[in-house]
């Protein structure tokens, strides 16, 4: 501690990540029960750490949904999965560290979900259409040849803090609040994810150089 600023701290393994590189000031708790990773001023890879490692997580949690299973298979399941061999020790310690959040039980030598994993997994998927897509850096050191315009109404306050996001991570800079410079084109994943939150509708797109800008 410096004064009375405390110094970043990695996640530990009892929130469920123990992520290498991912530090606490890039956690925000908003409340009692939310959880939100700042990925923008976190770095590429940095945010890439954090997806593999939530997604092998996910990845026991829905096979467990489906079977109960040996340490053995599930070992077996991890290594055809990832397509590649899985330490003991990550298998072990994931595990572990999904048991103590109640997320899954072991007995008689067999791995199982529990009620609680499954609603977790449920949110989960619920969740999914919020997060913000993993791009890469060099998507944002593009030349900017393109303004996104956007009128989203305050009901749909939400869905215009996620597009706020997105933009900055594939390189568009704010001209006004609701008006933003940046690289084309834009990624699949990026125009799917808009169809999905129902934004198509109240964006517009425009061609434009930066000269034009002013």
């Amino acid at each position: 501690m410096v004064g009375n600023r405390r110094e970043p701290r990695h996640l530990s393994s009892g929130w469920g990540s123990g992520i290498p590189g991912l530090l606490l000031s890039d956690v925000r708790f908003p409340g009692p029960t939310a959880i939100f990773i700042d990925f923008y001023n976190i770095s590429y890879d940095r945010r890439k750490c954090y997806n593999l490692c939530m997604a092998f997580n996910n990845d026991l949690l829905t096979v467990l949904f489906r079977n109960t299973m040996s340490y053995k298979l599930l070992r077996e399941f991890a290594h055809k999965r990832r397509q590649k061999e899985v330490k003991d020790s990550v298998l072990r310690t994931t595990l572990y560290r999904l048991r103590k959040q109640g997320l899954v039980v072991q007995k008689d030598g067999k791995w199982s979900i529990t009620n609680l994993g499954k609603d977790f997994l449920k949110r989960k998927e619920k969740a999914k259409i919020w997060e913000h897509g993993l791009y890469d850096k060099s998507l944002r050191e593009r030349d900017k040849n393109m303004i996104i315009a956007f009128d989203i109404p305050e009901s749909e306050r939400r869905k215009r803090d996620w597009l706020r996001v997105e933009l900055r991570l594939l390189g568009f800079d704010p001209i006004q609040k609701s008006v933003w410079f940046g690289p084309y084109p834009l990624p699949r994943e990026f125009i799917q994810s808009l169809g999905k939150l129902e934004l198509i509708t109240y964006l517009k797109f425009f061609r434009a150089r930066k000269d034009e800008v002013v």
